[in-house]
């Protein structure tokens, strides 16, 4: 199972471009990553942050283990004008504002996997690293931002991936800070042994978190395009394509606390299809057709473009977007 960690970063200026260097190298030296991946890995927070600073006027770096591998996904995310053409962008030599215009090209070299959407709204760019994405029958993505106020997040993913299966739950600890970070722990702790049937996987964190202020949490278990889900508390789950709109309703409870059994739902999600789980850090009214061609994008780009634009004020936040490759 993996338990995702992530961390975020200002880029407000250029000094914040070194310290996000600093910190993406640091943290993936923690994990073991060797001289040449960290070497890939500093070219690439540099030319992102480089490029939102000069041209975005700013905006954030977010490094997270990636949902479905070992590898480490670097994330910028701003609010400027959008790049009015991406092909020309993307190519070596070009150039605006000073810039000698070879960094983005050469992130998508440097990058196992790098993708990009652009709009009106801001720019959004990802660049996975350390890992070659091995071929899943799912693809998922995740997005955790914490409390303005605070550095540990009550918000927590947790996935499963076992050749067509996925399980992904997708928990809220009550409030925010540490003792809401505790309870991701703890829940942690619980879903290393439990079933990745969505009812009982539920029960066994209703079990174990009872020490705890509480959860609220959805689960999905996928095998290739067919499921189940269930969800205790206000965790929303939706079943977007371009025109279609699908809304699971979770069972009201606190895991730990107020027990009502969950009703299992079916679900069947089909390429072009885009499963999103996102906590009350986000705002509910949206709709994947105001943002055309974002379905074709990977998951974790989809995450981060909703939690950029939907992400409520002060409190923790987490998207989790699931895709079935076709």
């Amino acid at each position: 199972m993996n338990a995702l960690l992530s961390r975020w970063m200002p880029l407000n200026d250029p000094s914040a471009v070194g310290a996000a260097r600093r910190m993406a190298v640091e943290a993936a030296r923690q994990r073991g990553a060797d001289e040449q991946l960290l070497g890939r890995l500093a070219l690439i927070v540099t030319e992102l942050g480089t490029n939102v600073v000069r041209h975005a006027g700013g905006g954030q770096l977010l490094l997270s283990a990636a949902a479905d591998g070992p590898g480490l996904e670097v994330l910028t995310l701003d609010r400027g004008p959008g790049i009015e053409h991406l092909p020309s962008a993307m190519r070596d030599g070009y150039s605006t504002q000073g810039s000698a215009g070879n960094g983005l090209g050469g992130v998508g070299r440097l990058a196992d996997l790098f993708d990009v959407y652009s709009d009106d709204q801001g720019t959004v760019f990802s660049a996975l690293v350390g890992s070659a994405e091995a071929v899943r029958a799912h693809d998922v993505g995740v997005v955790v931002r914490p409390h303005p106020n605070e550095t540990v997040s009550g918000d927590h993913a947790y996935v499963v991936q076992d050749g067509p299966t996925l399980c992904l739950t997708l928990l809220d600890g009550l409030g925010h800070g540490p003792a809401a970070a505790l309870v991701t722990e703890v829940a942690g702790t619980v879903l290393a042994g439990a079933p990745v049937q969505p009812l009982a996987r539920l029960q066994a964190l209703h079990l174990g978190l009872r020490d705890t202020r509480g959860a609220v949490a959805a689960v999905v278990t996928l095998n290739g395009s067919d499921g189940v889900v269930a969800g205790l508390g206000n965790i929303s789950v939706t079943c977007q394509s371009v025109s279609a709109h699908r809304t699971f309703v979770m069972t009201p409870g606190t895991l730990g606390h107020q027990w009502t059994p969950p009703r299992e739902q079916p679900l069947t999600l089909t390429p072009g299809e885009v499963l999103v789980m996102h906590s009350d850090g986000v705002q509910t009214r949206w709709r994947l057709d105001r943002y055309p061609g974002l379905a074709q994008r990977r998951a974790i780009v989809i995450a981060a473009v909703l939690l950029r634009d939907l992400g409520r004020g002060p409190d923790d936040a987490s998207v989790a977007v699931v895709k079935v490759r076709p």
